[in-house]
Formats: C-alpha cells, sequence, structure tokens
C-alpha cells in the first residue's frame, strides 16, 4: 500500500516503525510547507496518509467527506482515498480513550485541565467526556470555550486531571513545561500527550510530587492501530499493538545506572552491557578522555563544583541517544538536572550494595574512607530512592545482579 504521513517538522517521526510493526507496511514521511497541501492531496498517489501538526485542520477545505469522528472533533489525522474521494478521520480521539483505559485513569465527576486548543485537544475534550469527565480548555488566548493560564491558575484547587495536549516539552525542545504544577494541590493525574521523549519533564514533576503521570506513546500507537483499520479495511491483530510498544520502548530507552560510590557501577554496567549488546557510556571514563586527567586530578585542579558541570554536560550530550547504558558518578543526583536529563528517555537502575561492602578509596575523591562514605549515603540516600525506578540489590555476584537488571529491564 501507499501510505504515509504529512506535518511538519517530521525529522523525528516514529510513524513509519509503528506502521511498519502492526501491518507490515511501508510508510513515508512527507514533510511539507502548507502551501504544499493542495497540489501534494490533489496529484500525489496514495491510499492513505496521517495528518500531523500543524496540518489537523488546514486539510479539511481540501477533503470531499468528513466521517463523523472527525466533524466531532473538528479536525483531521487520517485521509484515506476511496474511488478517488478524499475522506477524512480522526483516530486521536480512540487513541486516547483507549490509552485513558488501559491506564484505568477515572476521571469519572472530575474536573480536567486541557491544556491547548489545537486538533489533539479536541480530541482530548472528547475523550475526557467519554470517560464522563469535565473537561476545561486552557489556551494563552482564550475564546469563547476557554480560559486563560491565569484563570486556570486561581481555580487550581478544582482541577483533579490535566492533559497536555500542546507540543511543549517535545523533542528537541524537551527541557520546557507547559505549566507549573506546583500550583494544583489537588491533583491525581497528569497525562502528557507528547510521546518524544519518553518521559517530558512533566510527567517527571508529576511521579516526584507522588501524581499518577504517563507519556503519549501509547496513544501514538492506539491511533495508528485505528489508522491502520481505515487503510487496509481489515481488522489488525491486536496484540501488536502491545509488542509496537514494547519495540518501540527498548529501541529507544536507555537504561542508567546510578548508586553510591563503590557500588560496583562500573564494572557491572559495563557486563549489563555486554550481556544485552548495548553500547555504553562512562561518565569519569568521560570526562577523563575530555579533560585528559584523572578524577583526582580534575577535583584538585577545578573542584567539586566545575565536575559537577562536567556530568551536567553529560547528561545533556547523551539523553537523547537510543538504547545505550549510560553508567553515572555516585554524586550525578546531586543535581536535579542532570537526573531530569537522564530520566528523558531512561530507565534508571539504583545500585544497592551494604555500606560495608563498599570500596573506599581507588581514586574516589569525596570517599577515601568509610567515615566519608557513611556522610555521603546520608547527604545522598533520599536522592538515589527519588530518581530511581528500580533498586537492584549488587551485595552477591555480579552474574546475579546482571540477572536480575536483565529481568528488570526485560534485556
Amino acid at each position: 500500500m501507499r501510505l504515509g504521513l504529512i506535518g511538519h517538522p517530521l525529522k523525528h517521526s516514529w510513524s513509519p516503525e509503528i506502521h511498519y510493526y502492526l501491518i507490515g507496511e511501508e510508510y513515508a514521511l512527507y514533510d511539507l510547507e502548507e502551501k504544499e497541501l493542495e497540489n501534494f492531496l490533489f496529484r500525489e498517489e496514495f491510499d492513505g496518509i496521517n495528518v500531523t501538526a500543524p496540518y489537523k485542520k488546514a486539510v479539511i477545505p481540501y477533503l470531499d467527506d468528513l466521517a463523523q469522528t472527525a466533524v466531532k472533533v473538528g479536525a483531521v489525522n487520517c485521509i484515506v482515498k476511496e474511488n478517488g474521494r478524499l475522506i477524512g478521520y480522526n483516530t486521536d480521539l480512540a487513541g486516547l480513550s483507549a490509552m485513558i483505559g488501559a491506564h484505568g485513569t477515572d476521571l469519572k465527576g472530575k474536573k480536567t485541565a486541557i491544556l491547548g486548543t489545537g486538533g489533539a485537544s479536541m480530541a482530548a475534550l472528547h475523550a475526557v467526556k467519554e470517560h464522563g469527565g469535565i473537561p476545561v480548555r486552557v489556551s494563552r488566548h482564550p475564546g469563547p470555550n476557554e480560559i486563560s493560564y491565569a484563570q486556570m491558575y486561581e481555580d487550581a484547587a478544582s482541577f483533579r486531571f490535566l492533559i497536555n495536549a500542546t507540543p511543549v516539552g517535545l523533542f528537541p525542545n524537551s527541557n520546557a513545561v507547559p505549566c507549573d504544577l506546583s500550583k494544583f494541590p489537588h491533583l491525581e493525574g497528569v497525562i502528557d500527550l507528547v510521546a518524544n521523549p519518553l518521559r517530558t519533564h512533566l510527567v517527571q514533576e508529576a511521579a516526584e510530587r507522588g501524581i499518577d503521570a504517563y507519556g503519549g506513546l501509547e496513544m501514538l500507537v492506539a491511533q495508528a492501530f485505528e489508522a491502520d483499520k481505515l487503510f487496509t479495511g481489515k481488522l489488525p491483530d491486536p496484540s501488536r499493538i502491545h509488542g509496537c510498544l514494547q519495540s518501540l520502548i527498548r529501541a529507544r530507552r536507555n537504561i542508567v545506572i546510578i548508586g553510591m560510590p563503590g557500588s560496583g557501577k562500573s564494572s557491572i554496567g559495563k557486563k549489563f552491557a555486554e550481556a544485552t549488546g548495548r553500547p555504553y557510556i562512562d561518565f569519569d571514563e568521560e570526562i577523563k578522555e575530555e579533560t585528559g586527567l584523572t578524577i583526582p586530578e580534575f577535583f584538585e585542579r577545578y573542584g567539586e563544583e566545575a565536575f559537577r558541570d562536567k556530568e551536567t554536560e553529560i547528561a545533556k550530550r547523551y539523553k537523547d541517544f537510543r538504547g545505550i547504558v549510560i553508567i553515572t558518578g555516585g554524586g550525578v543526583v546531586k543535581r536535579e538536572q542532570n537526573m531530569r536529563f537522564l530520566k528523558e528517555n531512561g530507565l534508571v537502575l539504583r545500585l544497592d550494595r551494604d555500606l560495608q561492602l563498599l570500596e573506599t578509596g581507588n581514586g574516589r575523591p569525596l570517599s577515601s574512607g568509610k567515615e566519608d562514605l557513611l556522610k555521603i549515603y546520608e547527604e545522598r540516600k533520599d536522592l538515589y530512592e527519588k530518581y530511581s525506578d528500580f533498586r537492584i540489590p549488587n551485595d552477591g555476584s555480579e552474574e546475579d545482579t546482571v540477572r536480575e537488571m536483565m529481568r528488570v529491564t526485560g534485556d
């Protein structure tokens, strides 16, 4: 079949992989300027086309008919050519509704702030209604059907859920967050429709506040499944949705190893990388290679703050890599920004070793003895707990530790 995606920009789209996994069809990307839409839709040979930002509304005047879902949402993200006629559909609504249902998110009777006014926000509005929630759209330039961000904050105590339907936080501008979660005292859940990175800073902040939060990757796959039904006229194998998700996550998710100095991060990390066939980077080795100095020499010459600056540089540099093992230094958790970067696309494993078994000395400038280690442990233990996704005991053999890491990561 002749399938593809139109939008702008599309450089980092995952759609070709998703559709090939779901139905085994090749899938092209067409990065278009708006002035090119008419020529493409009327002259390009295709069977089905998905539509993404910023053209979900712009394509409507060129279509011969709209399905009920597209009329309801007021946006088109799927076009099927039927006997030469262009029919517009919306599968975002079904994809988002499926994701909400899969997580068991209870929106019933609860007020939900929906950030944004584009096609995705309309899909979110109807999905919230389908699940019994009370949607409120929020815009920087509110019309009669939206409120401003200032109004949202004034009434923040009444909101129980928040959905980000804006592109804020999308790669490559992943540092940004669309709102201030600290102003919402009673939030139960946050849904970010951004799928890249895997964990936006909004999702990370929500999780650290004890708020259930998840990103948009599942919606991306679920809406693609619905589109493939329309493209092929058949029901693809539903079990492939889960397989597709796991495949995407496996290929894109980094494994980040944190833990106390002397807990075995480097040796275990390298063995895990070898066992799983993943490339690895080691923060300390990167710093040595870049500066030509050993870690103690760097500390002696430039001090700890400069060392932490180098760690932040490395965390930022490698956060957008895919499928690698990242071995950090023991103090990487001392800067929140480091962990924000590393958790965007990383599953964080905390190597936990009995304090009596931790190695001291051996070129570790801050942990030359047991007293130093105990002081560091008291200073950082809560940070290790805060930022880790899984605790991995490392009191036994290295082989047992690697096997446990493979079990929790699915490698």
